[in-house]
């Protein structure tokens, strides 16, 4: 197999047209034998084993686009005796005979569906790739979602609708599948290396603008807000005893709203973002919410555990013209998944934190 330039250091938007890709999602994508995966080692950073989906030219070589979600590796690929990759290809089962413009994911997850699923669709903004708007949409599925558009969650629709695609119309690849011509553009997106604004976030910002078209405002637009995950469930909140009720009263006591996202519309999400001075909330995707940001000035404080702390949000906030500030909790974690584990603040840590937390609303760096 041919290495590829899998790292997604080419740093200009294009889109690369394939005859008869082969699309393999990461449930097929079987792990290779153990007398194979004694020969594995590490990969050139920033690449990294996890479950993945995997897309791969008619000759099943490697190219810049062949990972979805970036840098991950499917089980299915090995890097040997850091020379060249080998892979346990499954058998073709599905064919696709038209032209199709892939997505890459459509997933149940909302941090994901705001920075992955437009990752590949910055070019239905471009009068030049105007024909890539009338193929046929085919996506990988991501965190469990199924086959039938009917049942996938409705900020997915509305999303989708923000880009002028109707979920009707696009076809979750769920088995190895051929197909006869298919356009890739370059995945740009905060999440990874080879991240371009502008394409992506004049995306982000005309789909924001068709959105709230409609949107009924209020008469006086929040200025200063902590989004929580308070009322989240405990599986999903990160941050252990609900302590964040804690939180919470820091930033009431200085003049913070306290909104729960899961409780709005995504309208009234996009509008708050519009509209803020102050954003504040603990790490998690409620924060990426800041790619709908239509002009400068936003500021964030985000509290994060130190396990935990990608660049996701600033990048995001970079790219709006505003300032992103972490209050990081040192912590560690045994869990598999970072993303899942728990995390603790203590009371010394919280005294600081009003302290950060006053000291930057003021104006002053912490």
């Amino acid at each position: 197999m041919a290495l590829g330039n899998l790292d997604g250091t080419v740093d200009k938007p294009f889109v690369i047209h394939l005859n008869h890709a082969i699309l393999i999602p990461e449930k097929s994508a079987a792990p290779l034998p153990d007398r194979v995966r004694k020969k594995q080692v590490i990969p050139p950073r920033p690449l990294r084993y996890k479950r993945g989906n995997l897309l791969l030219t008619s000759g099943k070589d490697l190219f810049s686009e062949s990972l979805t979600r970036n840098a991950i590796i499917p089980d299915c690929l090995s890097y040997i005796d850091g020379k060249f990759w080998t892979a346990k290809l499954p058998a073709i089962e599905h064919r696709i005979n038209e032209d199709c413009l892939f997505i890459e994911l459509i997933g149940r997850s909302f941090g994901h569906s705001l920075l992955d699923m437009p990752a590949r669709l910055w070019p239905l903004l471009e009068p030049m790739f105007e024909p890539l708007q009338k193929l046929k949409p085919v996506s990988f599925g991501s965190h469990g979602i199924g086959m039938n558009y009917k049942i996938w969650p409705k900020f997915v629709h509305m999303l989708l609708d923000g880009l002028n695609l109707r979920p009707a119309d696009i076809e979750i690849i769920n088995h190895p599948t051929e197909i006869s011509s298919l356009y890739v553009p370059r995945r740009i997106t905060p999440l990874g290396t080879n991240h371009d604004a502008p394409p992506f976030y004049d995306l982000l910002q005309s789909m924001g603008a068709k959105l709230i078209a409609n949107y009924i405002a209020p008469t006086t637009p929040r200025s200063r807000i902590y989004l929580s995950r308070s009322r989240l469930d405990e599986a999903s909140r990160g941050l252990e005893d609900n302590r964040e009720l804690e939180i919470e009263k820091i930033f009431l006591d200085l003049g913070f709203e306290i909104v729960h996202p899961q409780l709005l519309s995504l309208e009234e999400q996009i509008y708050n973002i519009r509209h803020a001075d102050l954003i504040a909330g603990c790490a998690g995707s409620a924060l990426h919410i800041a790619v709908f940001r239509a002009k400068p000035g936003l500021h964030l404080l985000r509290v994060a555990p130190a396990f935990h702390n990608p660049p996701w949000d600033s990048k995001i906030l970079a790219a709006s013209q505003g300032e992103s500030i972490d209050f990081t909790i040192s912590a560690e974690s045994g869990a598999r998944q970072i993303n899942k584990a728990k995390w603790s603040i203590s009371d010394a840590q919280l005294r600081d934190l009003a302290t950060f937390a006053t000291a930057w609303v003021a104006g002053v760096k912490p």
